[in-house]
């Protein structure tokens, strides 16, 4: 089956500075990149308060999946803070671009606001509206989630979230 890949771009200001590894001196890359370090349960916290709303059972954090994630958002970020799906993971994902330093619950929760253009008994999105974001968050067979942050040169970031097993599927309803 094909997965239905969507994203949402979301406009705000991020000012973020370089980050320290382990007491070390920053780098390049960790100036672009860093982890969700003490942020990873306020995202699984998040994602689990909107699943636990529909009745969809718990998600468990993944410091491989953040990895990736992680991975993904560098990547992007490097290349002039490009937004994009990857479309060779094996993963589920969300992603958010930020020109402020939003919360993880408030990145969660931008992707969950989806769902007042989703239609459950016609499992389809309002006519010009995004929900695949919504539906991944809530997506009954995901069973783990990891997110990681990519800083651009331009001041702004890259959230993403990825999922495993991956959701939106075509056909099938999250939950």
């Amino acid at each position: 089956m094909l997965r239905v890949v969507t994203f949402l771009l979301s406009a705000a200001l991020l000012a973020c500075g370089p980050i320290a590894l382990d007491g070390e001196a920053d780098t390049a890359e960790q100036k672009e990149a860093s982890t969700v370090e003490g942020e990873a349960q306020e995202f699984l916290d998040a994602h689990n308060e909107i699943r636990a709303g529909v009745g969809v059972a718990p998600l468990a954090y993944d410091d491989g999946v953040e990895a990736s994630a992680l991975g993904w958002a560098t990547e992007l970020a490097a290349d002039d803070c490009a937004f994009e799906h990857e479309d060779q993971s094996d993963y589920g994902e969300n992603l958010w671009w930020s020109s402020y330093a939003p919360t993880p619950t408030e990145v969660v929760e931008g992707w969950a606001s989806e769902v007042e253009f989703y239609d459950y008994d016609t499992n389809k999105c309002d006519r010009g509206k995004s929900c695949g974001h919504y539906t991944q968050v809530v997506w009954a067979d995901s069973e783990v989630v990891g997110c990681g942050k990519g800083s651009c040169s331009n001041g702004a970031a890259i959230w993403a979230c990825r999922y495993d097993p991956p959701g939106n599927w075509v056909g099938e309803k999250p939950y």
